[in-house]
């Protein structure tokens, strides 16, 4: 049994064991913070991806459907890879990957190209299909190790 000395207080053992309790609780709160950063962190990036993917393909796609198959075109180089739809044309140059997709509203007019995803295109796949009166376009987006494929198919005005 303990003297009663009058004494109030916490002995050096408590005092410990509170401490380390209290890093352990500190530690395991500051690791959900940062990993609860890192998730919104990756939405965002997933989120800002979405949207350009979206954007690029509403933009083509409107493009496309409002074309006829004398209207368009598909580059047969590698560079840079190029659909042409009139005197448009969206093209994707990838000396460095990632890279841009670039729009061009008038071909005949020399600086007027508009980037539409900068530095995350990492392919950019056109086809046509003349028989069908149809295109596919696949395009690849990375940013922050996050991508987003896009594989869509689109119907052309007929061939008259």
């Amino acid at each position: 049994m303990r003297k009663k000395t009058g004494r109030t207080g916490f002995t050096l053992v408590e005092i410990i064991v509170g401490l380390a309790v209290s890093s352990i609780l500190a530690s395991i709160l500051g690791a959900l913070l940062y990993y609860n950063f890192l998730l919104w962190q990756r939405n965002t990036a997933m989120t800002l991806l979405q949207q350009d993917a979206s954007v690029i393909m509403d933009m083509l796609s409107k493009k496309i459907r409002s074309a006829k198959d004398s209207d368009i075109t598909i580059s047969d180089s590698d560079q840079p890879k190029t659909m042409r739809i009139g005197n448009e044309s969206f093209y994707w140059q990838s000396a460095t990957a990632p890279s841009t997709l670039w729009y061009d509203p008038d071909t005949n007019i020399a600086g007027n190209e508009i980037a539409l995803a900068t530095n995350e295109v990492t392919a950019f796949v056109p086809d046509k299909n003349s028989p069908l009166n149809s295109a596919t376009v696949t395009i690849t987006l990375l940013r922050n190790s996050q991508s987003v494929t896009l594989n869509f198919y689109v119907m052309y005005r007929n061939k008259a």
